[in-house]
């Protein structure tokens, strides 16, 4: 008896290894939860292809964003190009927590955007970042620098 619950328990798992990954069973409601609905429709228009160790977004245009769970309970987000039945990966991202998965694999899925270079470095500006510094300025500078719409003024 003991061994076949141990057989049940080895048949369960699955563990995909890639030369640099090694990836885990993935729960594929639980990522698109965590990507964010919102996310999952910008990326793919809702359509989610599941499997054993994560899910593939297809983008279009034959790409498509791969998110898997690695072993160290992180993701591996990859976008990958696909023609006449051969894949490239054309950027991977790795150690990705829970909490970013949704913008990492947003900007996976902007390939006209960000090159296979770009991406896997790019992360949105947070509150008291470059982005909102560069706004406080600008609405602190002279008003020389200001837009002021032509015609009549009332």
């Amino acid at each position: 008896m003991a061994a076949q619950g141990t057989a049940e328990t080895a048949a369960q798992r699955v563990v995909t290894m890639t030369e640099r990954h090694m990836f885990i069973r993935c729960d594929a409601p639980e990522l698109v939860r965590q990507i964010g609905r919102r996310n999952v429709l910008a990326i793919s228009g809702g359509r989610v292809i599941g499997r054993s160790t994560g899910i593939t977004l297809p983008a279009g245009c034959g790409y498509s964003v791969t998110v898997d769970l690695a072993a160290g309970d992180t993701y591996v987000v990859r976008r990958v190009f696909g023609r006449a039945g051969k894949q490239w990966i054309k950027g991977e991202r790795a150690g990705v927590s829970c909490d970013e998965v949704g913008e990492a694999a947003y900007y996976a899925s902007c390939f006209r955007s960000y090159d296979e270079n770009q991406w896997p470095v790019v992360r949105a500006p947070r509150s008291g970042g470059a982005a909102s510094t560069r706004a406080k300025t600008w609405e602190s500078g002279p008003d020389a620098y200001r837009h002021t719409p032509g015609g009549r003024s009332w």
